[in-house]
């Protein structure tokens, strides 16, 4: 993989060469991070944490291994840098605050984007932290279940099963759930 021989050449010192795996991956994190903070700078401000911590820590990456996967290592990084800002701030999340994305076209899509939200997020606040986690890092970020394993330190077999049984729990609850949202 072309991928893993720029890191056994950034490991080699040739630093410059991180600025290719960076612009791979910074829009990447950013969405990431985004989603996890709805907050311009501070995701700006752990994005740049996650690249800056990834290159001092390039060399503990171990491009020998048959499971090396960097986009998984970079995830792991993002994901523990935005759990430490929370123990830090020791604040979560409000839905209102994720409720102001942008809509670009006009107040009615807006509207109806924000109302969508809404539900899917509501729905997803029913589901345990590690199935909510499993159903985002496979369906939003489309990782696979080996660098959502990694990720999270699960088993690829628990990833999966979790996986499975969510969707199930989804498709059979989720029509209801937002039948009760539109009678309201």
């Amino acid at each position: 993989m072309e991928e893993l021989k720029i890191i056994k050449k950034i490991q080699a010192w040739e630093k410059a060469l991180f600025w290719e795996l960076y612009e791979k991956y910074v829009d990447e994190i950013y969405k990431f991070v985004y989603l996890k903070t709805t907050n311009v700078e501070i995701s700006q401000d752990l994005v740049s944490e996650t690249f800056f911590s990834a290159l001092q820590n390039i060399w503990n990456f171990d491009t020998d291994k048959d499971s090396a996967n960097f986009r998984a290592w970079l995830y792991k990084i993002a994901y523990n840098k935005v759990i430490n800002f929370y123990k830090i701030k020791d604040r979560e999340t409000e839905i209102s605050d994720i409720l102001d994305l942008p809509c670009e076209e006009n107040f009615s899509c807006d509207i109806d984007n924000k109302d969508t939200l809404k539900n899917i997020l509501c729905y997803l606040n029913t589901l345990t932290k590690k199935e909510r986690d499993v159903i985002i890092y496979r369906i939003w970020y489309d990782l696979s279940f080996s660098e959502i394993s990694e990720i999270l330190g699960l088993s690829l077999d628990n990833c999966k099963k979790i996986s499975s049984r969510t969707l199930k729990k989804i498709s059979a609850n989720f029509l209801s759930f937002l039948f009760i949202f539109l009678i309201f």
